[in-house]
């Protein structure tokens, strides 16, 4: 993420959503934590699918994932890559014969109005907080 903050192509450019994982304890708690763990497989894999080949997804731990996306030069293509994100989860995970139904919250920051990766990250939590 220094990468951003060092490169004013990528700074004025970039975003950062962080993703958490809606009611995962009610999940684990109901499914079991197997359920629980092909959950997030399934979701790192929907969000993996729902962004572009340049973004750069991790998770952070627990059922807290972020993506960094470059090369946003308009609100509307985030906005449309954040409706694609949402969408990835319509449809529920099939473990064993259960469908689990999932969601997630998520928040966006743009690296442009951060200071540094610091603020970028605080400012990308209190968003999907306030979603």
């Amino acid at each position: 993420m220094l990468n951003i903050f060092k490169n004013n192509q990528f700074r004025h450019n970039s975003a950062l959503i962080f993703i958490d994982n809606n009611k995962f304890k009610a999940i684990n708690d109901h499914y079991g934590h197997l359920a629980g763990d092909a959950v997030l497989r399934e979701m790192a894999n929907r969000l993996m699918q729902s962004v572009r080949q340049e973004d750069f997804i991790s998770r952070l731990g627990g059922d807290e994932f972020a993506i960094i996306l470059h090369t946003i030069h308009h609100s509307d293509h985030l906005q449309t890559i954040a409706e694609g994100l949402l969408a990835s989860c319509d449809e529920p995970l099939d473990f064993n014969g259960q469908l689990i139904h999932f969601s997630f919250s998520l928040g966006i920051a743009f690296s442009q109005f951060a200071d540094n990766p610091d603020d970028l990250v605080m400012q990308a939590d209190q968003a999907m907080y306030k979603a």
